[in-house]
């Protein structure tokens, strides 16, 4: 018996190698295949001769136009990404960075080492200002000329005119302000731990979250869960049931771009999850330590996240050509900007009107996406002296995760929701990430996460806005 036992771990063990080997034989072939379709885009985009592209962003957006133009593009030109930032975030999960799910750097991939596989020059830049007369991209006191324009700069956040939300609110934006939540949140909680007075505990943990979008949403149900799994582990001393999560939304429904039965599931279960959620109810005034509502209420908080919209830089806004009303440029058929000759706008930036249904579409992930590969293949078309094809979109369903375990799923007309909407949430977005380094780092983080209690070391190198009082205007984020 026991040499049975022997073979079949032996058996075992051989299996495990072959299958080991097998995967990385895979791996290295699929690296190599990589390296030599860039070496072979490399002659087509990187070169000296040729038309001057430059794409302004590296959102999904930008970085699926560069992608599609060194797939279409059949003779040599010169593709230049500029970004303010040498990363491309993934927004969607910007959230789980605030709430300890993810590492930071999890959901920043390195443009520069995208670049370097797939052809691409890249700079890193803000940019200041367009000569559209001149077809010049102003850097500062630098200028970098072009022929074919895309602008894909994304998007910032949109106070409505609310000064005191922008002085005094958290924004959702940018890798900095996920951080910079973390850290608040966390010191919010050490400041209750020595506050023995109940009145004076209570702010500190109120948490309001200012937006009943996608964000909003998904940001409320992973504070309620944080909040449930991290004191009794680290703060026995307070009580979970002191703690708040409050969610705010001016409309009478949640996530009203995605339906009304996706918006009564998603009530339903931030409700069962202990949120406190207002609708019709509008942030009037916002301080550092309270918020007031259209309606008379006040909330005694000393974090307020705000996530009730984005709008167009500044850049994109004051450039000439028709825009909407929150700036972004209006685009045609085939995403050109009207009036701007061989300039193209995508994602975030632009405004397109959905000929199915007359209505501008959502900005959206899949949106810039394909809008981008559209912007993309027409821009190549152009450089090779042919006529642009008109964007089509394709919707390919929506999905929103509710904490750590709670999800819905709406894809050709069915919606799936609890676990196995929370599933397919984390396998549509594990897939869409960038680099196999990050989807790694990213898939380590959620299981350890769901195994494990959370890791609420406040580190020194994170960036300490302190009081939101003292913080400043949020900059121009460049990533769709």
């Amino acid at each position: 018996m026991k040499l049975l036992k022997k073979g079949s771990r032996s058996k075992r063990q051989r299996g495990l190698w072959i299958a080991a080997g097998l995967t990385a034989g895979a791996l290295g072939a699929g690296l190599l295949l990589r390296q030599m379709r860039a070496r072979a885009r490399a002659g087509r985009g990187a070169g000296e001769s040729g038309p001057s592209v430059v794409i302004l962003g590296a959102g999904f957006a930008g970085l699926a136009a560069a992608r599609q133009m060194q797939q279409r593009l059949n003779r040599p030109a010169r593709l230049l990404l500029i970004d303010q930032q040498n990363y491309h975030l993934f927004t969607p999960m910007l959230y789980q960075v605030a709430t300890w799910a993810l590492d930071p750097y999890a959901i920043a991939f390195p443009v520069r080492r995208y670049a370097g596989r797939h052809g691409l020059n890249f700079q890193r830049a803000t940019v200041t200002g367009l000569d559209l007369a001149g077809r010049r991209v102003l850097l500062g006191e630098e200028a970098v000329s072009y022929d074919y324009l895309l602008i894909a700069l994304g998007s910032t956040t949109n106070f409505y005119g609310n000064d005191s939300a922008r002085e005094h609110a958290f924004p959702l934006k940018r890798l900095e302000d996920g951080i910079a939540i973390r850290g608040h949140i966390i010191d919010m909680l050490e400041q209750a731990v020595l506050t023995e007075d109940a009145a004076e505990r209570r702010p500190l943990l109120t948490f309001v979250i200012v937006g009943g979008g996608a964000t909003g949403v998904e940001s409320a149900a992973a504070l309620a869960d944080f909040v449930r799994r991290v004191l009794p582990a680290d703060y026995p001393s307070l009580d979970p049931a002191e703690a708040r999560v409050v969610l705010l939304e001016t409309t009478d429904q949640l996530l009203a771009e995605m339906g009304e039965h996706f918006s009564s599931i998603a009530l339903r279960d931030l409700r069962d999850m202990g949120v406190d959620v207002r609708l019709k109810t509008t942030a009037k005034q916002v301080q550092p330590w309270l918020i007031q509502t259209d309606d008379g209420q006040q909330l005694s908080a000393h974090t307020i996240i705000w996530a009730a919209g984005v709008r167009a830089p500044e850049l994109v806004a004051g450039l000439p050509g028709p825009h909407v009303k929150d700036g972004r440029l209006k685009v045609d058929e085939c995403l050109r900007v009207q009036g701007l000759p061989n300039v193209y706008a995508a994602g975030d930036s632009a405004s397109f009107i959905n000929p199915a249904s007359g209505q501008p579409l959502p900005l959206l992930a899949q949106v810039a996406e394909q809008a981008g590969q559209a912007a993309g293949e027409n821009i190549a078309r152009a450089v090779a002296g042919e006529a642009p094809r008109p964007f089509h979109f394709h919707w390919r369903g929506n999905a929103v995760a509710l904490g750590r375990s709670q999800g819905i799923l709406e894809m050709a007309g069915h919606v799936i929701d609890g676990w196995l909407g929370w599933l397919a949430w984390r396998a549509i977005h594990l897939a869409k990430i960038a680099g196999l380094r990050d989807k790694a780092v990213v898939l380590l983080d959620w299981s350890a996460g769901y195994l494990y209690d959370l890791d609420t070391a406040r580190l020194a190198v994170e960036p300490d806005r302190g009081n939101p009082a003292e913080s400043q205007p949020v900059p121009e984020n460049s990533n769709a």
